[in-house]
C-alpha cells in the first residue's frame, strides 16, 4: 500500500523513513489489546521483514548510515497516512502572557501555534499550552527586520488533542510584545509538523514577500507574515492561499494564512502581496496520520546468508508493556516509590533487607544509589532484626493478611549502642521522617545532634501514651518541652508515619514541629538557637518489663533544603505510607506512571473510577495490574506514543458505534462465525476483597440460572479477587460479575473487515480510528439468520497490511452488557431478574397483546412519556407505543408495532412467550 509508512527513532528528535526497505507483500502483522474476552491485554506487538542488505540494520555495522543510531528497543512505529484538512482559527496579542480560547469546527488531530516576539533578540517563554496540554517547541529563529528584531516560534501538539473549546495559554517572563495565531486541523488519529520554512527581509525591504516551502507529505499548509506595514489593506495571500486573521501588533502586522485542504509532497510557495516593507516569515506544512502501531525493537537479528541474496531480516516490535514486564523486577511499597523522586530528600535509609542484613545504605538520589559513607547501623551489640513485617490486619490489629508498608528492622534493645545513621547534613531547615510498629511500645529515643554540640531529641514512651521534645545546648544543659500526653498511636500496635522537622524563625530563633500521621502534635520555639544543620541520627531503644515489645522502624528519611521547605507535607508521606487507601484506580494508574516517568493516555475520567484498597508490596506492573482489576477497565498501549492507555470500566457504557457495518452491504469479511456456548457462563459468583471478606451471588431463575437443565444450565461457579477500598463494595461487584456471566445471548469473537474491499472505501476511515473498548454495530444479518442489530466491544484486535490486502479483525465481546440504565423512579419498572408472560395467544398480525407478571404485583410503566419501548418476544422484536392496566396482579394490555427486526410469526402462550426489554434493566457498576 502506497499510504504505508514505517519509521525508526534515530535520535531525540528524528524520525528516519525505512518504508523502502520494508517487505511489504509479506505483510505488516500488528496485534494490540486483548486476545479474547476477558483477561489481560499482552503487550502490543507488530511483526515485519526488512532488507538487510549491506547491513543497514546490523547495530554493530560501522559503515551503516545507522551505526550508532539503533540497537535495543530502538523506537518504531507504523503510519498510514491521511489527508489534513484545515479546522478552525484563532489569534491574540499583547503585552506579556496571552489566555484565550480557541473553539475547533471538528475533532482536531493537530494543533500548530505560530508565536511572533517583537522588539527582543531573545525568546523568554516559560511554556505553552492548549487545553492544559503544554505544547512541543518545533522550530524557533530570530529575525532581523530593518530596525525591528523580533523572534519567531512554531510550537505543535499531535493528538490526543482535547475535544471542543480550549484554553491556549502563553506563559512568559517579560512584557514584550506578542501574537499568537493557532490552526487545527483534522484527519486521521494524529497530525505531524511535516516541514517548516523561515524568511526574513533583513534590512532592505521587500515587496511581495514569499519562501519555497518543501513538503515531504500530503499536507496542510499554514503562513504567519510580521511585517512593518501597520496597514493591513496592503497586505492579502497570494498562491491559492486564503487569509485566516490580520491584526496590528503595536505598530506592526501579523498576517496569517491557509491552504485549507491536503496537497500532495512537492515545493509551495508561501506568500503575500503586499507593498515594500521590512518582513519575517514563517512557513509549515501539516500532515495527518492513522497511526497503526507504536513500540520498540528489542533485537536487530545478525542473520546473514552467504550468497548475499537473500538479506531480508525479521523484525519483532512491542509495546513498553513487553519491557514492563521483563526480569524479576523488585517489590515496592507506594511510599518508597513516593519518597524517591521527591524534592529535598538527603537521606533515605528503606531498611527493607532481609533477616540476615547487618546495616543498611543511604539511597537518596542527591549521593547516588547506596552510597557506602552514609549508613544506618548499630554502634555495639545492640539487639536488632531486619525482614520484620510492617502489617495491618482488617480488624485493625497486628496480622499478616496486608502488606503495603514492607519489612522494617525490629529493635529490640539497644543498652549503650544506639543503631546510627550518618547524615552530614548542613541545611538550616531540615526534616527527619521514619515509620515504626510496635505491638507494646516501650521507652523510644531519637536523638539529632547538629555541629555546634546542640542537640534535638524526640521521645516518646508507651507505658504512658506521651511524647516530648527536648533540647540541649553544652552552656546550658538540656530543656524540655511541654509533654504531649494521651499519644494513642504510641500503643495501639499499628504502623505509624512521624515527622520531626526544624526550620529557622525570627532572627536568630529556631522552630520545631511534631507530626504523626500527617497531623501536628507539637510544636514549639527554642529561642536563641540557629540550627548548624543535622550530623547524625541515633535511635534508642529500651523495655522496662516483659510486657513491653520490640519496635519496628521503616523509611527513615531526611530531607533538606538551604532556602526553604520544599519537601512534601508530613500528609502526603503518610498518604502513601497508608498505601493510598482509598485511592481511585485511575488515579493511582495515573501516579504510578507520573512517578515511573512513563506516559499515559485515558479514555475516560480517572475521576469516576472504582475507590481502592492499600497500594501493595509488590512490583510496578503488577501494582497496575491490580488497579486495572479493581476497575474492571483495560490497560494496554496506545497506538501514536510510547506509554500505557487505560480505559476506563465507565467508559464503556452505552456507547455510540464508532463503526456501523452492514452485513449485506459487504462490509464484513470472512471468517463470519457466531458462538453460541457456555465458555462465559457464570451463574453462581463469589467477589473477594483483597485482605477482607467475599460476597457470593447466584441466579436462581431464568434460561442461565443454577436450575438444572431444561429450566436452567446448572452451577458454573467463579471466584474474583479485587483491590476494592471496603467490603460494602462486594455486593455491587459480584453483582456486575453475575451480569456479565448470565447474558443470554450469542457471542461473535471475532470480526473482519478487508478495507481493501470496495463496499468498505467510504468507511476506512471510521474502521482505522476503532480502538480498544470501542463498540461497532452490525446490521442487517438476516441472511444469516441473525434478526437483531449486533452490538460489540472491541477488546484488541489483529490488523494484516500487505501490498494489495488490509484487514482487520476485530476481537469483540457482546456490548450488551455494558448497556446500563439510570435508576430514577421506583416501583413503576421490571429489574431484570422480574419475568413478564404473554398472556394469550397473538397472531403474527395482531398489535394488541395481553401479558401479565410472574409476580402479580410489578407493572409495566403506563406513562405515554417513556414510550415507545423496545421489547423482545420469542426472538421478535416489537415496539410498545402503550400499556394499560394500572391494577396490582391485573392483566395489561400493550399496543405493539410488530416484527420490527424481521421476524414474522405467531406467538402463543407458552414456555418461550417472555416478554423482556430489548435492553435488559442493568445498572452501571
Amino acid at each position: 500500500m502506497s499510504d504505508i509508512r514505517v519509521e525508526l527513532q534515530t535520535d531525540a528528535e528524528t524520525w528516519t523513513d525505512i518504508t523502502s526497505d520494508v517487505r511489504v507483500d509479506s505483510g505488516i502483522e500488528i496485534t494490540r489489546g486483548r486476545t479474547g474476552e476477558s483477561g489481560q491485554a499482552p503487550p502490543a506487538a507488530c511483526s515485519l521483514t526488512l532488507n538487510n542488505r549491506g547491513g543497514r540494520y546490523s547495530p554493530r555495522n560501522p559503515t551503516s548510515d545507522l551505526y550508532g543510531k539503533i540497537g535495543r528497543n530502538t523506537p518504531i512505529r507504523v503510519v498510514i497516512e491521511a489527508d489534513a484538512t484545515y479546522d478552525a482559527f484563532s489569534q491574540s496579542s499583547g503585552t506579556g502572557d496571552l489566555s484565550f480560547t480557541h473553539t475547533p469546527a471538528g475533532k482536531p488531530t493537530g494543533v500548530a501555534l505560530i508565536l511572533w516576539e517583537v522588539n527582543t533578540t531573545s525568546s523568554s517563554l516559560f511554556s505553552v499550552k492548549y487545553g492544559g496540554v503544554t505544547m512541543t517547541r518545533k522550530l524557533f529563529a530570530g529575525f532581523t527586520l530593518g530596525s525591528l528584531n523580533a523572534v519567531g516560534s512554531v510550537y505543535f501538539l499531535s493528538g490526543p488533542v482535547p475535544e471542543g473549546p480550549q484554553s491556549v495559554v502563553v506563559d512568559t517572563a517579560s512584557t514584550v510584545l506578542r501574537h499568537a495565531a493557532v490552526h487545527t486541523v483534522t484527519g486521521g488519529s494524529g497530525a505531524e509538523l511535516d516541514a517548516t520554512v523561515i524568511g526574513q527581509s533583513g534590512g532592505t525591504p521587500g515587496a511581495n514577500p514569499g519562501r519555497n516551502l518543501l513538503t515531504t507529505k500530503r499536507s496542510c499548509l499554514f503562513g504567519s507574515l510580521l511585517s512593518d506595514l501597520n496597514d493591513g489593506s496592503t497586505i492579502t495571500p497570494r498562491n491559492s492561499f486564503t487569509e485566516s486573521g490580520e491584526t496590528d501588533v503595536g505598530n506592526e502586522t501579523v498576517a496569517s494564512s491557509r491552504w485549507p485542504t491536503s496537497l500532495p509532497p512537492t515545493t509551495y510557495t508561501v506568500g503575500w502581496n503586499a507593498s515594500s516593507a521590512h518582513y519575517g516569515l514563517i512557513g509549515i506544512s501539516v500532515r495527518a496520520a492513522n497511526y497503526r502501531f507504536y513500540g520498540e525493537v528489542a533485537e536487530f537479528p545478525g542473520r546473514y546468508e552467504l550468497s548475499g541474496n537473500d538479506a531480508w531480516i525479521p523484525i519483532e516490535a512491542a509495546g513498553i508493556l513487553r519491557r514492563l514486564g521483563q526480569g524479576d523486577e523488585p517489590s515496592s511499597t507506594g511510599l518508597r516509590a513516593f519518597l524517591e523522586p521527591s524534592a529535598g530528600l538527603f537521606r533515605y535509609w528503606p531498611l527493607s533487607g532481609g533477616v540476615g542484613t547487618q546495616y543498611s545504605l543511604d539511597i537518596a538520589p542527591v549521593w547516588g544509589q547506596q552510597t557506602t559513607g552514609f549508613r544506618l547501623y548499630s554502634e555495639g551489640p545492640g539487639s536488632f532484626r531486619y525482614g520484620e513485617p510492617l502489617e495491618v490486619s482488617e480488624t485493625g490489629s497486628a496480622g499478616s493478611d496486608t502488606n503495603y508498608l514492607g519489612t522494617g528492622m525490629a529493635l529490640f534493645h539497644t543498652d549503650s549502642a544506639p543503631i546510627r545513621a550518618d547524615v552530614a547534613n548542613g541545611y538550616l531547615q531540615w526534616a527527619v521522617d521514619f515509620v515504626f510498629q510496635a505491638p507494646s511500645l516501650g521507652s523510644f529515643q531519637m536523638i539529632m545532634p547538629d555541629y555546634s554540640g546542640c542537640l534535638w531529641t524526640l521521645y516518646m514512651f508507651g507505658s504512658t501514651d506521651e511524647l516530648q521534645v527536648g533540647f540541649t545546648d553544652p552552656a546550658t544543659g538540656p530543656i524540655g518541652f511541654l509533654i504531649v500526653d494521651d499519644v494513642t498511636a504510641l500503643n495501639d500496635g499499628l504502623p505509624h508515619h512521624v515527622r520531626f522537622q526544624v526550620e529557622p524563625t525570627g532572627v536568630a530563633d529556631s522552630k520545631f514541629t511534631v507530626w504523626i500521621d500527617g497531623a501536628q502534635i507539637s510544636t514549639g520555639t527554642q529561642s536563641g538557637y540557629r540550627s548548624s544543620g543535622l550530623s547524625v541520627i541515633r535511635f534508642d531503644y529500651a523495655r522496662s518489663s516483659a510486657a513491653e515489645s520490640w519496635i519496628t522502624l521503616a523509611h527513615v528519611a531526611v530531607f533538606a533544603d538551604s532556602a526553604s521547605v520544599v519537601w512534601p507535607s508530613a500528609a502526603d508521606v503518610t498518604d502513601a505510607a497508608r498505601g493510598y487507601a482509598g485511592e481511585l484506580a485511575g488515579e493511582r494508574i495515573e501516579r504510578i506512571l507520573g512517578l515511573a516517568d512513563i506516559s499515559l493516555q485515558n479514555v475516560g475520567a480517572l475521576a469516576d473510577t472504582m475507590p481502592m484498597g492499600p497500594q501493595y508490596n509488590e512490583a510496578q506492573l503488577k501494582q497496575l495490574r491490580d488497579a486495572e482489576g479493581a476497575d474492571m477497565g483495560t490497560l494496554a498501549e496506545p497506538r501514536d506514543a510510547l506509554g500505557l492507555l487505560y480505559r476506563t470500566h465507565g467508559s464503556l457504557y452505552n456507547q455510540t458505534p464508532a463503526l456501523t457495518l452492514q452485513f449485506d452491504g459487504g462490509h464484513v469479511s470472512t471468517p463470519f462465525e457466531p458462538v453460541d456456548d457456555d465458555q462465559n457462563t457464570r451463574n453462581d459468583v463469589t467477589a473477594v476483597r483483597r485482605g477482607g471478606d467475599s460476597y457470593r451471588i447466584f441466579q436462581e431463575t431464568g434460561p442461565l440460572s443454577i436450575a438444572p437443565p431444561p429450566l436452567g444450565v446448572g452451577r458454573y461457579k467463579d471466584e474474583v479477587t479485587v483491590n476494592i477500598e471496603s467490603d460494602d463494595l462486594l455486593p455491587p461487584v459480584a453483582g456486575w460479575l453475575l451480569h456479565l456471566g448470565t447474558l443470554d445471548a450469542a457471542r461473535y469473537p471475532s470480526i473482519t473487515v478487508n478495507l481493501a474491499a470496495p463496499d468498505i472505501a467510504p468507511l476506512i476511515a471510521d474502521a482505522l480510528a476503532v480502538d480498544v473498548g470501542d463498540r461497532i454495530e452490525i446490521n442487517g444479518a438476516a441472511a444469516a439468520n441473525i434478526y437483531d442489530d449486533l452490538s460489540l466491544l472491541v477488546q484488541g484486535y489483529s490488523e494484516s497490511i500487505g501490498a494489495v490486502e488490509h484487514t482487520i479483525t476485530y476481537v469483540c465481546a457482546p456490548a450488551d452488557r455494558y448497556e446500563v440504565f439510570e435508576l430514577t423512579d421506583v416501583g413503576t419498572r421490571l429489574g431484570s431478574g422480574d419475568t413478564t408472560q404473554l398472556w394469550s395467544n397473538i397472531s403474527s398480525t395482531a398489535t394488541s397483546m395481553q401479558v401479565r407478571t410472574e409476580d402479580g404485583v410489578t407493572l409495566w410503566t403506563t406513562d405515554p412519556a417513556q414510550m415507545p419501548i423496545s421489547i423482545m418476544v420469542a426472538g421478535e422484536e416489537m415496539t410498545v407505543t402503550a400499556i394499560s392496566g394500572t391494577t396490582p396482579g391485573a392483566i395489561q394490555t400493550f399496543t405493539v408495532i410488530r416484527s420490527v427486526n424481521g421476524v414474522v410469526k405467531a406467538q402463543d402462550d407458552g414456555l418461550q412467550a417472555v416478554v423482556r426489554l430489548k435492553r435488559r434493566a442493568v445498572l452501571a457498576l
